[in-house]
């Protein structure tokens, strides 16, 4: 673990430093009577505040705070203007993928069933007046018309396909980031005694399945290429098929013409397809697109809505996260896999877990009031919930980002710095105090772990600028047991 800015973190225990200057007043106060004096320190010695340093198990956090939101969620839409006969559901439902959860007006969907057939009678037509300009055959110009529009859509397909792939792969890049981050956070918490070697090996195991993964969506892309390559030589063979049907009986006089007449059956066409896609849409929007429970409602029975217009949102309550900003000084400690654990006003005292599953690449500067503050997101995602936590609730997560045991640990209070390097000043048998360098670890709110300070060493912990290295003074103890 980095080493720590131990005067960036006394900076949140000031209410800590004020109550143990009041322990220290008051101990010194009965100083003459107490057992924690030790016996024969030398008269006129300054007394000084102690507390040994201990074996103890520690676990440091950094403590944040967001809202609750639904993972996974869809919201409807309607492609066109509308009037909405009846929402069949209500917030709080649950429904399944493919049930009806909106009705519309039965007159509007039959005016865009008459555009189509209308549109569809215009293409034959346009179709019919071409056939007559040409002489070609009705059926060769049926065949090539429709190998023509079978090689475009298998032209769409594949660029779409190749779209998804490339989208695909990007995720699966930030999975195998994030995985090589967690095993190497791993090899560091095994070495440490913190994790075990199968949750090492099973990370190990992770990001081996995820390289491979990736390595086949490569392959796909490479393929998905060379189909779209494929495909726009079947296309451009297609529309050199179709444009020689339509002209193999032609009087070259009437080549405007034809062409003219060509334009207008692709418009037809096109015209068609628009508003078969406008109604298929139209009826999906009819139907839940996942599994979940509807969240919101954004529109009225009996209403016209406008075009793209959201009717309702349903959302799968069962995945939370929780979006958390992390100060630049607290980020490089956060890694996916780490544990976090929640509190707040609905939660109570029910535990409620989770782990962090991203962290953000960047940061970004964030304005707070009069200053701004850099910034770094991390995604957490909620793994033992219950029903009391809900989307848009605020929840402080606290993200154990260390846990060890059997660490030897001081109070925060007794560390100092001096050209950046960290000391701590030890009272001897002697009562002399020797200033001492150390290395500092792992921190919880309080404590702190250590390197140069063996346990039962006392430390003190009210330096002030009487305290130096040398002099001899009068130890205060402060007895603390394990775990406190």
């Amino acid at each position: 673990m980095k080493n720590m800015s131990v005067k960036n973190k006394k900076l949140f225990i000031g209410i800590g430093i004020a109550a143990c200057l009041l322990i220290f007043i008051i101990a010194a106060a009965i100083n003459t009577s107490s057992s924690v004096t030790a016996s024969g320190a030398p008269k006129g010695a300054i007394s000084v505040a102690v507390e040994e340093a201990r074996k103890d198990s520690i676990i440091s956090t950094v403590n944040v705070s967001g809202v609750v939101e639904e993972k996974d969620s869809e919201i409807v839409y309607v492609n066109s203007s509308i009037k909405i006969d009846d929402i069949l559901v209500e917030p709080g439902d649950m429904v399944k993928k493919g049930q009806k959860i909106i009705e519309y007006d039965s007159n509007s969907l039959a005016e865009i069933e008459i555009q189509l057939k209308e549109a569809e009678i215009a293409l034959q037509n346009a179709e019919l007046t071409l056939s007559a300009l040409t002489g070609a055959d009705k059926g060769e110009i049926l065949n090539a018309e429709s190998a023509y529009t079978m090689a475009k859509k298998a032209l769409n397909d594949a660029e779409t396909s190749l779209k998804q792939a490339e989208s695909n792969i990007e995720q699966l890049r930030q999975k195998v980031k994030d995985a090589e981050q967690m095993v190497a956070n791993n090899k560091i918490l095994f070495n440490q005694g913190a994790i075990s070697k199968l949750e090492l090996d099973q990370s190990i195991n992770q990001l081996n399945e995820l390289r491979s993964q990736l390595e086949a969506e490569e392959m796909r892309i490479a393929s998905e290429k060379l189909n779209i390559e494929n495909a726009r030589k079947q296309k451009a063979l297609a529309e050199y098929n179709l444009s020689t049907t339509y002209n193999k009986y032609a009087d070259s006089k009437k080549e405007n013409e034809i062409k003219i007449q060509q334009n207008q059956v692709e418009a037809a066409r096109m015209r068609v397809e628009a508003l078969r896609l406008k109604r298929d849409e139209l009826l999906a929007s009819m139907e839940s697109p996942m599994d979940g429970t509807v969240v919101e409602v954004f529109a009225e029975s009996g209403t016209w809505v406008a075009q793209n217009s959201p009717v309702l949102k349903i959302a799968n309550l069962d995945k939370l996260i929780v979006r958390v900003q992390v100060s630049e000084y607290d980020a490089p400690s956060i890694k996916p896999g780490q544990k976090v654990t929640f509190s707040g006003d609905a939660i109570k005292k029910e535990k409620i877990e989770g782990k962090v599953i991203r962290v953000s690449p960047v940061a970004t500067n964030i304005n707070l009031g009069s200053s701004q503050e850099v910034m770094v997101e991390v995604e957490i995602e909620v793994t033992k919930n219950s029903a009391n936590l809900k989307p848009g609730y605020s929840v402080d997560a606290d993200i154990i980002t260390a846990e060890i045991n059997d660490a030897v640990v001081i109070p925060l209070l007794a560390v100092f710095e001096e050209n950046e390097e960290n000391f701590v000043y030890i009272v001897k048998e002697d009562y002399t105090v020797e200033k001492r360098k150390i290395e500092v670890g792992a921190y919880s709110d309080l404590y702190v772990e250590v390197k140069g300070v063996k346990e039962g060493e006392k430390v003190i912990t009210n330096i002030t600028a009487q305290v130096q290295e040398g002099i001899k003074v009068k130890p205060i103890e402060n007895k603390v047991e394990s775990g406190e």
